[in-house]
């Protein structure tokens, strides 16, 4: 029998529909009474909780939907109040990302990460369509519009943009595409509001789910700038855009990124440089995907820089596109080679073929011989085989000049491995009372041959990196080099002398700048009572040098001071042992 009862009815069901209204006021006053009540939010965390409200708002939703964005309807002051009233209930909503405090860090991969859709998306998304009709009808004046989008409506809107349904992001970017193109005098606010957000995520934020969208908006503003720019549009390429290129989520959003870059280089060419320049600074070291994508935005830089302009970044473009060729990810060495199916990125590599040659020898040279993978070796031979057929001469000049390079560098290597067979030999023979810190279970030979062949590698790739600045005739780069040998490093700016790396325990060693070689020369280690006097004859004398005759007479007094190594006491060789068992310490 209680079945049987009529069922009361809830206030919100009282309203009529539309198409009963009998005039245009009741009309308004139905509209105005439904955009009131939708206003309500729902509870979806629930799929059971309010399922009345539910339909019945819905439904109410799509009645507005149909009446509003009807050519022929009329709006006034009351309606469009409560529709961005009711707009603003709906939209801004707090906590549009539910990642915690542990996932903040986490950046979602469109590609590989399912997103996180909106529970309360049946509403919203009949919400965003509302708004869409309205600010597509012909009938809605753009002075009454932009009466009422104040703005913080604009910023709370904007905001909209971090959110991790997708489908949301996108209605978002289709609205403010609408009104930028309906409400022109909004247009510098936008910009300005789009702008304060890249920053706040570049500089504070570093996560945001609506990069890609929001840039797409911007690529629509950089394309209605005037020519020649302004001072403050050509401030958006250095302070927004280009520091863009250094987020870790520059994956999810590059391509809109490089279409803005390229918008504005089309409006000014001479960005161009700037742009390369930038990119050379934030290139990634360890980010192989980044830099894939790096390397795609170069070469399209590349096509649009004038040859003239190119002649200051020629240096650094090749050291790129060197290191790019040798390194060991496949995909990033296989996408630097393929610059040579590029007739613009070959044509300019031939109108500096002076640069070029010697800088992408070597990296093709070796990677034809050692790459471990087998495409990138036949594509390294195939291009080192265009190389030489921009320039004969030069090119089989340069080849010789390398062979004899790696003749000497195998040769420094041999005489290098003797000089460390003979010290752990000195090793092997200490007593284990003049080892303090070793023990019998501590393999010295490994020891010695692991740090020495980093210290060796080290000094080769320094040869190979800085051989264009070096002047082998030159006696003060002469004496820096045979000190880096020894293990000093020696500062010309400051006059000073210090080893490659420090004491790990802390504790100055007397008499550090002596080689390995000084505390082994007799085969066993003497106490003396002042360890520290050769350091301090060596400071001494190469202040005096430094005084009287300047750089080359200084390298000079020093390196007499130093032909005479100074004694090391047990404490400071016990000290030296320390760094080589912890693995810290450069022969």
């Amino acid at each position: 029998m209680l079945q049987n009862m009529p069922r009361k009815k809830q206030p919100f069901e009282n309203i009529k529909a539309l198409q009963f209204a009998k005039s245009k006021e009741e009309l308004d006053d139905l509209i105005v009474a439904k955009l009131e009540f939708c206003e309500i939010r729902c509870d979806f965390c629930d799929p059971r909780a309010d399922l009345l409200l539910k339909h019945v708002k819905r439904n109410a939703l799509l009645e507005l939907v149909e009446y509003i964005g009807s050519p022929t309807f009329e709006f006034n002051d009351r309606i469009m109040a409560a529709i961005i009233q009711c707009e603003a209930k709906n939209l801004f909503r707090s906590g549009l990302t539910k990642s915690t405090a542990e996932s903040d860090m986490l950046v979602l991969d469109p590609e590989e990460d399912d997103p996180i859709l909106e529970e309360a998306w049946p509403h919203l998304q009949i919400v965003y369509e509302l708004l869409l009709r309205v600010l597509g009808n012909r009938n809605l004046n753009s002075k009454l519009l932009r009466k009422y989008l104040t703005r913080d409506f604009l910023n709370s809107f904007v905001q909209c943009f971090n959110t991790e349904d997708p489908r949301e992001r996108e209605y978002v970017k289709a609205v403010m595409h609408r009104l930028c193109s309906k409400v022109i005098k909004l247009r510098p606010f936008i910009r300005q509001s789009i702008l304060n957000l890249l920053q706040d995520f570049i500089y504070e934020r570093k996560r945001h789910l609506g990069i890609g969208e929001i840039l797409e908006i911007l690529g629509s503003i950089i394309n209605g700038f005037s020519v020649p720019l302004k001072p403050e549009h050509r401030n958006i390429m250095t302070q927004i855009l280009m520091p863009l290129h250094g987020s870790e989520q520059l994956p999810t959003y590059h391509m809109h990124l490089c279409f803005s870059v390229l918008h504005f280089i089309e409006k000014d060419p001479s960005l161009a440089v700037d742009a390369i320049q930038d990119l050379l600074k934030l290139w990634p070291k360890t980010a192989s995907r980044k830099e894939v994508l790096f390397v795609n935005e170069l070469e399209e830089l590349l096509e649009i820089v004038n040859p003239d302009d190119f002649a200051p970044l020629a240096h650094g473009v090749f050291k790129q596109l060197a290191r790019c060729i040798r390194s060991s990810h496949f995909q990033v060495s296989e996408r630097a080679l393929f610059f040579w199916n590029n007739e613009i990125v070959v044509n300019l590599m031939v109108q500096y073929r002076e640069q070029a040659v010697p800088i992408l020898y070597e990296a093709l040279h070796i990677n034809s011989m050692e790459h471990w993978n087998h495409n990138v070796q036949s594509l390294s031979a195939n291009v080192l085989r265009l190389l030489s057929e921009i320039d004969y001469d030069s090119f089989d000049e340069f080849q010789a000049n390398y062979e004899n390079y790696a003749e000497e560098r195998a040769k420094l290597r041999h005489e290098h491995q003797l000089r460390v067979e003979e010290l752990v030999s000195k090793v092997d023979n200490l007593n284990l009372q003049d080892r303090p810190l070793l023990g019998p279970e501590v393999n010295t030979a490994k020891i010695f041959r692991s740090v020495s062949e980093q210290h060796f590698n080290r000094l080769s790739r320094t040869r190979s990196r800085d051989d264009s600045e070096f002047d082998d005739d030159d006696p003060s780069e002469q004496y820096v080099r045979r000190r880096s040998m020894e293990g000093v490093r020696y500062n010309f700016a400051k006059k000073t002398e210090k080893p490659l790396l420090p004491n790990s325990l802390g504790t100055p060693i007397p008499g550090r700048h002596a080689t390995l070689e000084s505390v082994f020369q007799n085969g066993d280690l003497q106490r003396t009572q002042d360890a520290g006097s050769g350091a301090s004859a060596l400071e001494k004398s190469s202040s005096r040098g430094a005084k009287e005759s300047g750089g080359a007479t200084h390298a000079t007094t020093i390196l007499n001071a130093s032909a005479q190594p100074p004694t090391q006491s047990v404490e400071a060789t016990g000290d030296m042992w320390a760094d080589l068992t912890s693995g810290e310490m450069m022969i």
